[in-house]
């Protein structure tokens, strides 16, 4: 999977991107291989870092406790909207258990298909982000493929409200990975991120 992390700080004007190529490891969590970086490193540290913890944390969870369904979820259907391509049913959902990972908002189903078109809402409760994160996370048909996008939201001390959109795309065996074309140096060590299988090519 490539994965483009796209963070800022607007109050201070401050934006950096990082690509990466994610991948399960042997302990069925995500391993990360950034393939390219640019931008200021305050967004890089003090934003991407806390998404990478977040991604963490949540992958970490088991898995039985945190997915949308309805031992975890109650249901109510809100209406039907076109999405473009189609139409969706909107259903507002909310935890049934106040637990870490979980989240009140909206889901999107695709009619016809029963697939996931878009999520929204707020988590809370989650260690590594001491704030609310508001996020709304679409999958886009693209071609043949798809693109899973997120928007986040969330405060970082200091510094105010950052924003980070992550982008999500399947890659095949001949697929190239785009490198930014002045891809920069930043020096922190390890871009102060924590550990998640995070290594740097410097090919």
């Amino acid at each position: 999977m490539a994965v483009l992390i796209e963070a800022s700080l607007p109050h201070f004007y401050k934006d950096a991107q990082l690509l990466a190529v994610r991948r399960m490891g042997e302990n069925e969590r995500s391993e990360y291989r950034i393939v390219g970086i640019e931008g200021d490193g305050a967004a890089l540290d003090e934003v991407a870092a806390r998404y990478f913890a977040l991604h963490k944390e949540i992958e970490n969870m088991p898995l039985s406790t945190i997915q949308i369904s309805p031992q975890n979820y109650k249901f109510r259907l809100r209406g039907e909207v076109k999405t473009g391509i189609g139409s969706a049913y909107v259903y507002d959902i909310t935890p049934k258990k106040r637990r870490p990972g979980l989240f009140k908002g909206q889901i999107w189903i695709e009619v016809g298909t029963g697939a996931e078109v878009l999520i929204s809402g707020r988590l809370e409760g989650v260690p590594s982000i001491s704030t609310s994160v508001d996020f709304v996370r679409e999958t886009k048909l693209d071609g043949p493929g798809y693109a899973r996008v997120t928007h986040l939201s969330f405060a970082v001390p200091l510094l105010g409200r950052s924003e980070l959109v992550v982008t999500e795309r399947p890659l095949g065996s001949q697929d190239d990975i785009p490198i930014p074309q002045e891809s920069p140096k930043h020096e922190s060590s390890a871009l102060n991120l924590p550990n998640v299988g995070l290594r740097q090519d410097h090919n």
